[in-house]
């Protein structure tokens, strides 16, 4: 289990997460949702210790984030921001960077590196494009690679932030269906997500915040009757009914 409890996090003198205390569990795929300024990233780069809380505890199996050194850590837990950088590298190149955290000073990869960076390059069905530089590819080509990259680093925990936004329906979908299969492998997958349709047919959970907190973590059935998303969006909703029997909401 990766927790936080009691996390209070800012940003100078703004306040942005309070009092906040949560749990991912392995084998989960957990949506965070929320009108954007709420706290989302904040959330998950203080779940991930990119960012330090100010009061509180970041837990991993029981033991506090400090417990772990920067290696052992990256070993555990990984995340794919919002904004990527566009550097002059080849996939596979930027692939095997999620092989560091077992790598020694040189950095020289083992066969093990090598072969684990195949298998996520087949994984995301990059091979035509593996010696391609990652400026030359479009959008959905580039994520996939930046995908592949947390594939190879093999944590226990994927933290990503808005990994479908900006992409067309078709890599949506494909991105939405790998973090089930991740799930389903025993991960703990942990997604901020602007599709609420998504995240209450595919999740497991919903994090819904509002103003730094926390409103609701509950199942997306529940989630969805609470009418709780029409007061943290501040929105009307419409519930329709899907021929393949899921509900959709409209706004």
């Amino acid at each position: 289990m990766l927790s936080l409890e009691s996390i209070y996090t800012s940003y100078g003198q703004k306040q942005i997460l309070e009092n906040l205390s949560i749990g991912f569990p392995k084998a989960s795929f957990v949506a965070i949702i929320g009108k954007n300024g709420c706290g989302k990233s904040t959330l998950v780069k203080t779940a991930c210790a990119l960012v330090k809380p100010t009061k509180g505890k970041v837990l991993l199996d029981g033991k506090e984030r400090k417990a772990y050194g920067e290696k052992p850590w990256a070993q555990k837990v990984s995340m794919l921001s919002q904004m990527q950088s566009n550097p002059s590298l080849s996939v596979e190149t930027l692939v095997m960077h999620g092989r560091f955290p077992y790598q020694h000073f040189s950095r020289n990869p083992s066969e093990r590196d090598w072969h684990i960076v195949q298998k996520a390059i087949q994984r995301m069905d990059l091979e035509k494009l593996r010696y391609k530089n990652l400026q030359s590819l479009s959008g959905g080509e580039r994520q996939k690679a930046y995908l592949a990259m947390v594939l190879a680093q093999d944590t226990d925990y994927v933290f990503l932030d808005e990994p479908t936004t900006f992409l067309d329906l078709g890599f949506q979908r494909e991105i939405i269906c790998l973090m089930q299969e991740l799930r389903d492998e025993g991960k703990g997958v942990v997604a901020v997500l602007h599709d609420i349709n998504s995240a209450l047919l595919y999740c497991d959970a919903i994090c819904l915040m509002e103003n730094g907190k926390i409103l609701s973590y509950d199942s997306p059935g529940h989630t969805e009757q609470s009418a709780l998303i029409s007061k943290a969006f501040s929105v009307q909703t419409e519930k329709v009914q899907g021929k393949n029997g899921y509900t959709y909401l409209f706004f």
